[in-house]
């Protein structure tokens, strides 16, 4: 009798798929919700600018307290006056805004 050896079977090689890319749709760009809203980003603006304007505003209080030089205490009214300006051209352009709309 003759021994059968077993054959070993071949490795099946898998195939790669490749993976087609979709055309990509033509996206239409939507607005933020703030963007409809302009009272929203006004008052978190202002909300942020009261902020910087009581801090600027504690630190010129400390200065002075101190009795820190004058160009220190200048520098620092300045900044104030500044976010002020800031502060009240927003304002300004927000009520014509509002305006322009009606």
């Amino acid at each position: 009798m003759k021994k059968t050896i077993k054959k070993r079977k071949k490795a099946v090689r898998k195939t790669v798929r490749k993976t087609v890319k979709k055309a990509a749709k033509p996206s239409i760009r939507k607005r933020k919700k703030t963007a409809r809203k302009p009272k929203k980003v006004w008052t978190a603006h202002v909300a942020k600018m009261q902020k910087d304007i009581d801090k600027a505003l504690c630190i010129l209080k400390k200065d002075i307290k101190r009795k820190a030089p004058f160009a220190v205490i200048e520098k620092d009214n300045n900044d104030l006056l500044m976010l002020l300006g800031e502060c009240n051209y927003f304002v300004r352009e927000f009520h014509e805004h509002v305006k322009s709309k009606k």
